[in-house]
């Protein structure tokens, strides 16, 4: 497994898959929940952005070296993304899946960070102990014709991997 050093910016607006490659990592994801319409409710979690709407939920399951490293619950706004349940996404980066079908990137995101402990089911998925932590991050994406277009709930596990994000210019 890679060095716990190994430093992977999780948070920017590149995407998951073009964020662990950029460190020479390669993720390899694959869909625990295939995309498909639902609305969202209230039980999803008080401020979601989409309650009330249409989405495209989806789960997906990260591994590093065989061993999964990132657990990614999304929503996709219906208005937004009409037919994404469609699209080819399995091993596929979404950021560009989006960015090639449907002509957007995101401009900005809202982001909150905790840590947490995981539901029995994420537990198996991640192959941890009931009583691990694992870095929890919530991110809204905004586009420049559809704010809060995008919701994911990421489980970051910590044990090989610091998710670390750079805030402003380049330091040569």
């Amino acid at each position: 497994m890679r060095e716990r050093s190994a430093h992977v910016d999780l948070f920017s607006l590149g995407g998951t898959l073009r964020s662990f490659s950029a460190q020479g990592i390669e993720l390899k994801t694959r869909l625990v929940e295939h995309p498909h319409l639902v609305r969202v409710e209230e039980t999803e979690g008080s401020g979601h952005p989409l309650v009330g709407r249409g989405a495209f939920r989806m789960v997906r399951l990260g591994s590093v070296d065989r061993k999964p490293v990132l657990l990614e619950e999304l929503w996709l706004d219906a208005d937004v993304f009409p037919g994404i349940d469609a699209l080819s996404l399995a091993g596929r980066s979404l950021s560009e899946a989006v960015a090639s079908h449907y002509r957007m990137e995101p401009i900005s995101a809202d982001q909150s960070f905790r840590v947490a402990r995981l539901g029995a089911e994420d537990v198996a998925l991640l192959a941890v102990t009931a009583s691990t932590a694992v870095l929890h991050v919530e991110r809204t994406l905004h586009f420049p014709t559809a704010a809060s277009a995008v919701v994911a709930r990421m489980k970051c596990r910590t044990d090989d991997f610091t998710f670390s994000q750079r805030i402003g210019g380049d330091h040569g």
